[in-house]
């Protein structure tokens, strides 16, 4: 079963990846359904946290490939601003 099926389903979604880039900041991303009442789809929303505040919404993306680059790029980013 795909985990989109297994959501539906069930009526919750409990995928997220978050990766820590420093001690202030994390970015996270969880896989959800956006809907209204003419469109439903599903996809990763992404969020760059400073501590408990958010500091950047990203475009949804689709795939997990895309969600795992947008990590690296960020935290590459970040990490390369500080040195």
């Amino acid at each position: 079963m795909y985990y989109k099926d297994f959501a539906e389903e069930y009526g919750y979604c409990s995928t997220s990846i978050n990766t820590r880039i420093n001690t202030n900041y994390r970015i996270s991303s969880i896989y959800r359904k956006f809907s209204n009442p003419n469109f439903e789809a599903w996809g990763w929303e992404t969020l760059l946290w400073n501590d408990d505040n958010i500091e950047k919404q990203y475009n949804v993306l689709y795939g997990l490939e895309s969600v795992v680059e947008l990590h690296t790029k960020v935290s590459n980013q970040m990490i390369n601003e500080r040195l």
